[in-house]
């Protein structure tokens, strides 16, 4: 990945400068909305505590009443499955950090194109990287 020393930055033009900062506080958005995902959530957790206590608590009922003991099921269920949601959403989360590898824009660049398109449509220029998509530069 090449970075850019301030003094190339201001020798580019005004609209490059705009991509390129467009481009960086994009990726710094995504980076961080990923982060929160990944974060606990209090809501979820405590709706899956509750769930858990009440399939708990109608199951000891269910000693009882033995008639409570489906309802004891469907809580546990409805627990295991926000549980089960939350910890998934929180993976994802994380493997879209890990892909990022803490680098804006991996495979992209920041007209958005594709690194071999053409910046007017016309045909593509031919690679040399076989197929290995550089990373677009960033300001140190």
């Amino acid at each position: 990945m090449s970075t850019l020393k301030q003094e190339e930055v201001r020798n580019l033009s005004p609209e490059e400068q705009t991509a390129l900062a467009n481009f960086e506080a994009e990726w710094v958005r995504t980076r961080q909305r990923l982060i929160a995902q990944a974060e606990l959530s209090a809501p979820r957790d405590f709706v899956a505590g509750f769930l858990a206590a009440i399939a708990a608590g109608v199951a000891i009922f269910g000693f009882v009443q033995p008639k409570a003991i489906p309802i004891a099921i469907l809580a546990a269920i409805a627990f295991v499955v926000i549980y089960v949601k939350g910890i998934h959403n929180r993976l994802n989360a994380l493997m879209q950090l890990l892909n990022t590898r803490a680098t804006p824009g991996k495979g992209r660049n920041p007209k958005g194109t594709e690194p071999a398109a053409s910046p007017n449509g016309g045909p593509e220029t031919p690679s040399d990287n076989s197929g290995m998509r550089e990373e677009p530069p960033s300001v140190s």
